[in-house]
């Protein structure tokens, strides 16, 4: 007799129902134990490649978030470094108009103004001028060197006066006063020049700070593009995997419901 047996049993019989050492006893001894259902192990896998799947797509959300996270940080330290960049330019020793330059921008802005009738404008550009002019580091370095020469010139005018009877103390005086009232002025001004310069190496420890910034996070975003990539990567290969346990299993299935068992 000639009998299809499905999930490893014939119709109406068990495993244990066939004649020890039979054909059909041996060929059911290697057929799933029907207790335990094949199909259920599929709907296992099944469950488990598509929790798989999930994390797949939440873990590339969760790299693409941080990606972003990195970039928006990079942008935000890249404008500070470009911002003390402007800075420490600004305040650098040659900065900003001269004396004369200052003086003369001034002068021909206000005139033009007052040419043309428009006093306001003339008030807001004088304004605008001396501020740029107070924070002219060219400005004030240009006034110490102006002060320092003064202040030797007249020194030197007051000793050559001690040699000239009478008239040479008087002038030897007031050249001293001129000499020590200009060295005073050049020694504020000097003051001015040193915050400038300070100023100066403060912007350009802040840049350097920035660009260390910006590079560590560039590095950051590396890595978290190698760790997207490789994770995606193990995720595909684990997916791949289940899905070819999944197909050999469905195989296995459809084998088992066509064997023929020969009592």
């Amino acid at each position: 007799m000639t009998a299809v047996v499905t999930r490893g049993v014939a119709p109406g019989a068990s495993p244990a129902s066939y004649p020890e050492g039979s054909t059909a006893a041996e060929g059911a001894a290697l057929l799933p134990d029907p207790t335990v259902s094949s199909g259920g192990l599929d709907d296992a896998m099944t469950c488990i490649y598509e929790a798989l799947a999930r994390q797949q797509v939440l873990d590339l959300q969760s790299g693409q978030t941080q990606v972003a996270e990195d970039k928006t940080l990079q942008e935000a330290a890249l404008a500070r470094e470009q911002a003390a960049l402007k800075r420490q330019e600004a305040d650098e020793a040659g900065s900003g108009r001269g004396f004369f330059s200052s003086i003369g921008h001034l002068f021909t802005d206000v005139t033009g103004d007052l040419a043309h009738g428009d006093i306001a404008r003339a008030a807001g550009d004088a304004e605008g001028d001396l501020r740029d002019a107070w924070n002219s580091p060219h400005l004030w370095g240009d006034i110490e060197k102006a002060l320092n020469d003064v202040a030797g010139v007249a020194a030197g005018i007051a000793a050559a006066a001690q040699l000239v009877p009478v008239v040479g103390t008087a002038v030897g005086g007031a050249a001293a006063v001129v000499s020590l009232t200009a060295g005073g002025g050049a020694a504020l001004v000097h003051v001015r020049v040193e915050d400038f310069a300070a100023g100066a190496v403060d912007a350009g420890g802040d840049a350097t700070a920035a660009k260390d910034d910006v590079d560590s996070l560039q590095t950051a975003t590396t890595w978290t593009v190698d760790d997207l990539k490789a994770a995606d990567e193990s995720d595909g290969r684990a997916l791949d995997d289940l899905r070819g346990a999944i197909q050999t299993n469905d195989r296995t299935l459809v084998a088992a419901a066509s064997i023929t068992v020969r009592g």
